[in-house]
């Protein structure tokens, strides 16, 4: 913990969890045996051992959330040293340390939070140091004590220790880890029953579990209701050595242990630092002499319900149960609220692809809090900026750089500039958005081009052919160059080059091959030449779970998923081969074929249209694919072929291609390797 936000954080949750505890084994009183309803505790040291998870699911209530929307709502105010108010509280150690002077009222709040632990842990300190000199003051026990102690060491199979007398002291207890001592009162005979509880709590290692709440305790100093749960625990570990006792006791003894507990109640030293005591305080022990009473051998069978009861506790307390990403589905543009700042904060990017996603869909959505929440903070500080003030988010300003169509289906080589002061409308009901050439770097980063789909694209009616609802305009693609990397543990998307449009003839096409390729490979060969372009395809599910389980998704999901994966991961390939026009040929063909020799059943289906002279296309699920056709009058000298392949580890060094050509009846076969040439593409 560095900063004030994280510690309450903390504290809520482990004081949350701990009430959640109690009111179970207050329900379960009589239904879970001592030893179970100590070991139930069990969670809450996990609790507060463990950062508070701030993962994907809230546990119990959204503490997180409201901590985080408090910070939105005071820390800009502040300019605090400790804290990053676009960042999300998060809890990285249960243990506080300073990371530098406070400058903040924040600051000096977690600063007095801190001297509080130093405090508390010098106060165990000097009180376990004066325990230790009235210790030495003790003297060693009479013969006949020490005779007690073995025999009763040696009846109930416990372990023993060095005991001293000590004058004044109203009970006995155990001092003491690594060395622990069995402190007696002086000249003051003791049944066998009580000496037997102090040798339970030895023979169990009380006296160290003491330590360890001790040490809960000053983590949690301020907070009351931790102290008041921390007592409860302490008061369940003198029950169970009760408990333990008892089962070691019959009949009329398990009476008279009752009245040695209560000529043993004393407040002296019922908190004190590596001690365990018979006396945990007048007021507990009216508890433990009723648990006494109803003192009963629990059957077998409620251990494995006990330890059910313990696993599900754990699960739900430690791991949650509140699914975090329900809060995003608020973040719609609006007069954005301190709170739906706060679940944008919350909810960070930790997958390349959720990043991709929660950043296109800002983009496509208008929404500033999903580009903040894949930003990084100086961006996220200029779009919660902009939030503020209801401003809208574009890409393009008063011009746009767009890509015309051709008739043959290519983007044209040379952009157009166009003046518009239109808004572009993205199209919900297609793909929604995609990912191209996805490729990792050397320090872990990824480059790509994210490419959103438009139905409209203002000022570009000289570029469309029809388009049924927009006459002034026609879709396309737009396409950003973006870097993603990590920034403070979370996944955040960087753009790295001005937006482009390449627009459709067609409306809703979307034609994969209109930007600009991964990767080139060439091939030239007896009959012609070929190129081949290779561009990586990445999608998300962009559909919505249905509200019945028996019906197909169909509708467009517009929330983002910070988390989510890549559904659909391809290889796709697009080649060209460019032949003479006067060619005396029947018909030609071209195969693109990444692993060669898996499809022979395939290929001859490809050399029999060439055979025939077919128009005709098809593609195996090993990745062969081919495209044939006739030679005719109006042929151009072109033949085009297009396959998509499983995702690769690493883009091929070569594709190996088949070009066939049918001569007047002869049917003539060339296999050429394709190799990568430099290119420019993104």
């Amino acid at each position: 913990m560095t900063n004030l936000w994280a510690f309450l954080l903390q504290t809520l949750y482990v004081a949350g969890v701990g009430l959640l505890l109690l009111a179970i084994k207050t329900l379960l009183k009589d239904k879970l045996s001592p030893r179970w309803q100590y070991a139930v505790w069990s969670v809450l040291a996990l609790r507060i051992l463990l950062p508070a998870y701030t993962g994907k699911y809230y546990v119990l209530l959204p503490l997180p959330l409201w901590v985080e929307t408090a910070k939105v709502m005071l820390e800009p105010h502040w300019a605090s040293a400790y804290t990053n108010v676009y960042e999300a509280t998060q809890v990285t150690s249960p243990i506080p340390w300073l990371t530098g002077a406070p400058v903040s009222l924040s600051d000096w709040l977690f600063l007095l939070y801190v001297v509080g632990v130093v405090v508390t842990l010098l106060w165990y300190l000097i009180s376990w140091l004066r325990l230790c000199l009235l210790l030495r003051q003790g003297t060693p026990v009479p013969a006949d004590v020490r005779e007690q102690i073995e025999r009763i060491g040696k009846t109930y199979a416990c372990k023993t220790c060095r005991a001293i007398e000590l004058t004044g002291l109203p009970s006995p207890m155990v001092c003491g880890v690594f060395r622990p001592v069995l402190a007696l009162p002086k000249g003051k005979a003791l049944d066998d029953h009580v000496i037997l509880h102090e040798l339970l709590h030895l023979n169990y290692k009380d006296a160290l579990q003491n330590v360890f709440w001790c040490f809960c305790r000053t983590l949690h100093w301020c907070n009351p209701i931790v102290r008041l749960l921390l007592n409860r625990v302490g008061n369940d570990m003198e029950s169970l050595c009760d408990q333990r006792v008892l089962e070691r006791l019959r009949g009329e003894d398990r009476r008279n242990y009752g009245i040695s507990l209560l000529a043993m109640a004393n407040d002296k030293y019922p908190r004190a630092v590596g001690t365990t005591s018979l006396s945990n305080g007048g007021k507990n022990i009216a508890q433990r002499i009723e648990a006494i009473v109803r003192f009963k051998r629990y059957p077998r069978g409620m251990a494995l319900a006990s330890v059910c009861v313990v696993v599900v506790l754990a699960a739900s307390c430690l791991v949650g149960m509140v699914d975090k990403e329900a809060g995003l589905q608020s973040l719609n543009y609006a007069s954005y609220t301190s709170q739906q700042i706060a679940a944008a904060h919350l909810n960070y990017c930790t997958t390349v692809a959720g990043a991709l996603d929660t950043y296109a869909k800002g983009i496509m959505n208008d929404n500033l809090l999903y580009l903040s929440m894949a930003s990084s903070d100086k961006e996220r500080a200029a779009l919660e900026t902009m939030s503020d003030r209801n401003e809208h988010y574009s890409l393009f300003g008063k011009t746009m750089t767009v890509y015309p169509q051709e008739s043959s289906g290519r983007a044209a080589k040379e952009p157009v500039t166009i003046r518009t002061d239109g808004q572009i409308i993205y199209d919900h009901q297609a793909a929604y958005f995609a990912v191209q050439n996805l490729q990792k770097q050397a320090d872990g980063s990824y480059t790509a081009l994210l490419v959103m789909y438009a139905s409209r694209v203002p000022d570009t009616e000289q570029y469309m052919d029809f388009n049924r609802e927009y006459m002034d305009a026609c879709g396309g693609q737009v396409t950003l160059p973006v870097l993603v990397r990590q920034e403070g543990g979370r996944y955040i998307v960087e753009q790295t080059g001005e937006p482009v449009i390449y627009l459709e003839r067609t409306e809703g096409m979307y034609y994969r091959n209109l930007v600009p390729a991964e990767r080139i490979y060439t091939a030239e060969g007896t009959y012609g030449t070929v190129t081949v372009e290779l561009r990586s395809y990445c999608a998300v599910d962009n559909l919505e779970d249905p509200d019945d389980f028996w019906r197909t998704p169909t509708v467009i999901r517009k929330t983002a998923k910070p988390n989510i994966q890549f559904e659909t991961m391809t290889y796709e390939y697009f080649a060209q081969g460019t032949f003479p026009e006067n060619v005396t040929w029947k018909a030609v063909g071209l195969s693109i074929d990444p692993n060669p020799g898996t499809d022979a059943e395939y290929y001859q289906e490809f050399l029999q249209s060439v055979k025939t002279c077919q128009s005709s296309g098809g593609s195996s699920t090993s990745g062969l694919s081919w495209s044939t056709s006739p030679i005719e009058d109006d042929w151009n000298g072109t033949i085009v072929d297009s396959n998509s392949g499983p995702w690769l580890d690493a883009p091929p060094k070569t594709i190996t291609l088949h070009f066939v050509v049918n001569d007047q009846g002869t049917v003539t076969e060339e296999t050429l390797t394709a190799k990568e040439v430099p290119t420019n593409g993104a």
